[in-house]
């Protein structure tokens, strides 16, 4: 188990990033954007253009 799933706090957050309310785990946002469990070159892309 991890932190979502143990922690109901956590959980809604997450849940309410998605219209389908599923516990959709890696989210990372960056900006405005959601990335559903990123891969490593997708993850950089989108530090790199905060940058």
């Amino acid at each position: 188990m991890n932190d979502v799933e143990c922690n109901d706090v956590f959980a809604e957050e997450l849940r309410s990033l998605y219209e389908n309310r599923k516990l959709n785990f890696p989210t990372i946002i960056i900006d405005k954007k959601k990335l559903r469990n990123p891969s490593d070159n997708k993850l950089n892309k989108w530090l790199d253009k905060l940058k």
